[in-house]
């Protein structure tokens, strides 16, 4: 019997509302090859990302549920459920409790669709192979001896760990220092951290270099159990400028609503806009869920902000309309990100 292979035509670029079409079940066009080399979670998620790279997922597009598409695809369920939350932590998707799985808008997402060069190179290296008889399975093995190969002879690769705190924004920032960086750094809970959770200390400990925002730096200053000597580099965290744009514009004294996934979120934001300056207005904060409880509160304020994600939620629901709503989006200070590039540049050097 044939092996289920993919056939990768997405020069068209295919919505899902195409794809509804020729498809009344919502199927997701993936599918498997158990004797493949390659993990059938690792298939799976690498078909969806391939999916978003060229369109056939776009932002916010819902994925099936896991029961479906373990039924679909003749999987494991917890296969299914184990794809998604990697691809989740990865910042790819987003869920939403009680909604289900989405396409992130994220900067991982964008830079997968802007750089998707590579998928249309391995499509015209399978190409070429199959005129000489190489099967998938075949090909997909080569394929990852020759990377291995090739990684292997260049030097050992840096070990970069980002401390945050484990939430929506600790993630965002995790995927903008990321997408700067260019390299895999390793997430660090600062819960985690504090609780000297065995695995994320060992990465700690082995990390040439330990990136964190100015709010933990002092705190993983006088960490014990680092082990000596340990460099640890502090980004500062900003504002965008569209928020703050918005914000100077209000008049004095006026009214605004920063919305966060929970308080703590939401506080810290309004942290960030007091710290850079922004003093006129009357600045309140709220928890997401206190906002669908409550909408009607909304009218009161001359302006709202709300983190990006909470944003993605209250744009599912789309139960908010309001004339003057802005993303409250991150940026990192590019004095520091600069610093810590020529930093990776010099560590990789030696």
């Amino acid at each position: 019997m044939q092996p289920n292979v993919l056939p990768f035509r997405l020069r068209e670029n295919l919505s899902l509302n195409k794809l509804a079409a020729t498809n009344p079940t919502n199927a997701l066009p993936i599918q498997i090859d158990p004797k493949a080399p390659l993990a059938i979670s690792a298939q799976i998620a690498e078909q969806i990302k391939l999916l978003i790279a060229f369109g056939a997922l776009q932002i916010g597009d819902a994925l099936p549920p896991t029961t479906t598409l373990a039924k679909q695809l003749q999987a494991n369920h917890n296969t299914i459920a184990g794809v998604y939350s990697s691809l989740t932590d990865s910042g790819y998707l987003t869920a939403q409790r009680g909604k289900g799985t989405f396409v992130a808008d994220t900067l991982c997402v964008q830079n997968l669709i802007k750089n998707n060069r590579h998928y249309l190179l391995l499509r015209q290296a399978f190409t070429a192979a199959q005129e000489i008889n190489i099967s998938p399975a075949e090909f997909a093995g080569a394929a990852y001896a020759q990377a291995v190969m090739l990684s292997g002879a260049q030097s050992n690769p840096l070990k970069l760990v980002f401390v945050e705190e484990q939430s929506p924004s600790g993630l965002e920032l995790y995927h903008l220092v990321q997408a700067e960086v260019g390299l895999p750094i390793f997430f660090a809970g600062w819960i985690d951290v504090i609780a000297q959770q065995p695995e994320v200390m060992n990465q700690l400990r082995s990390a040439d270099l330990v990136i964190t925002t100015t709010a933990y730096a002092a705190l993983m200053a006088h960490m014990s159990g680092l082990g000596q000597n340990k460099e640890i580099l502090a980004l500062e965290v900003r504002p965008s400028v569209e928020v703050l744009t918005q914000a100077s514009s209000l008049p004095q004294d006026a009214q605004m609503l920063i919305i966060g996934c929970d308080r703590a979120e939401a506080k810290r934001l309004k942290q960030m806009l007091k710290e850079a300056g922004i003093s006129h207005i009357q600045v309140q904060t709220a928890a997401l869920e206190q906002i669908q409880q409550h909408p009607q509160k909304l009218e009161q304020f001359d302006a709202l902000c709300c983190s990006l994600p909470a944003q993605v939620q209250l744009q599912t629901t789309k139960m908010i309309h309001h004339p003057h709503l802005t993303v409250f989006r991150l940026r990192l200070d590019p004095t520091h990100l600069l610093v810590l590039k020529a930093r990776i540049n010099s560590l990789q050097s030696n």
